[in-house]
């Protein structure tokens, strides 16, 4: 169980420091993505919705490590149980929010169907005996502080994107700031910076 539990904590935490950097980008850029791509109507009218369903996205990641653990020690129908809820959930409001809201519902319905996620990967912890929603409290904030600092980047940068390679060199650059910004100060771990430094070397090789 203890190898199971050290396994749990670094997969979950290096699968959020490889998404978690691509979410702020994505979600600020995405009306100028849609501008460039499909135009002022579809921006207007799609954009919104799509930011959604990008934070929706974004918070499966945490039922990725979860999902492996029940499926790891057989308990392949905990985590079909979970899906179950947030399917249901998304129909639901889907027929309730659609009439009214259209896309933003059929987008809110997408989020609140995918919530689940945090409740799997809560009941994994505390069936590996961690405190409840609290054992990466400290990634958790630092990572908020690192998005926030981000989203203050691309919000000063953002009216320069005027075409697709001021928006390519926008998100990259916001990109590359959240690591710098991980790695150049004290958030990052020993443990991080190793995993960084195998990293660059297997490229290289």
């Amino acid at each position: 169980i203890d190898q199971i539990r050290t396994l749990y904590l670094s997969a979950s935490r290096y699968l959020l420091l490889v998404i978690a950097p691509l979410l702020v980008p994505a979600i600020l850029l995405v009306p100028d993505l849609l501008l460039l791509w499909l135009g002022r109507e579809a921006e207007q009218a799609a954009a919104v919705p799509t930011q959604i369903l990008l934070a929706a996205y974004f918070v499966t990641v945490f039922s990725i490590i979860p999902c492996q653990v029940y499926n790891g020690i057989g308990e392949t129908r905990l985590a079909l149980a979970y899906a179950a809820v947030g399917t249901v959930s998304n129909v639901a409001l889907c027929w309730l929010l659609i009439p009214g809201l259209g896309l933003v519902g059929a987008a809110i319905a997408g989020f609140v169907g995918m919530l689940p996620s945090i409740m799997l990967m809560a009941a994994v912890e505390r069936l590996l005996g961690f405190p409840w929603l609290r054992v990466q409290t400290s990634l958790y904030l630092r990572l908020l502080l690192v998005l926030l600092l981000q989203a203050v980047f691309v919000l000063a940068v953002r009216h320069y994107v005027t075409g697709w390679w001021s928006l390519l060199l926008t998100g990259s650059a916001a990109w590359m700031l959240c690591y710098l910004i991980w790695f150049a100060g004290p958030l990052a771990t020993d443990e991080d910076r190793n995993l960084a430094r195998q990293l660059l070397t297997a490229r290289r090789v």
